[in-house]
């Protein structure tokens, strides 16, 4: 049912030597526990964001759709 899935998408500008050896450094720890962490509770969140969605398109859909008398 529907096409939707949670994606993430990090972008990093390095500055600089400094930028490089610090990304460096940090990779592991946002490879290994940010990243993951951030896609659990995307995956804890995603029912809900969907269904809350879903209910919010279900009444734009009814406020839209013209009345028994409306011609």
């Amino acid at each position: 049912r529907g096409g939707w899935s949670p994606q993430m998408a990090v972008y990093v500008k390095r500055r600089g030597r400094l930028g490089r050896i610090y990304m460096a450094v940090i990779s592991p720890f946002r490879h290994g526990i940010v990243y993951p962490a951030m896609m659990r509770i995307a995956a804890r969140r995603w029912p809900r964001y969907i269904a809350e969605r879903r209910a919010v398109e279900a009444t734009l859909e009814a406020v839209r759709r013209p009345g028994p008398d409306a011609a």
